[in-house]
């Protein structure tokens, strides 16, 4: 069985965030990572994101044996 893991959190935009996402310096900030794992345990799958506040993230999933 596949299993996944997302940890995703909100934080004040720095200098590198604005430039990237052409936004204010200490605008909000929605930031996550994620894993995914094999039926042992060990991560196949590895992601990291960062977005403007504002925007929406929607996530959809399928994970079958």
């Amino acid at each position: 069985m596949l299993t996944g893991r997302d940890h995703v959190g909100a934080r004040l935009a720095t200098g590198e965030d604005a430039t990237a996402l052409h936004i204010e310096v200490g605008a909000a900030v929605l930031h996550g990572q994620n894993w995914f794992y094999d039926a042992a345990g060990e991560v196949i799958e590895y992601g990291q994101y960062r977005s403007a506040g504002e925007r929406l993230r929607c996530y959809d999933y399928r994970v079958e044996d």
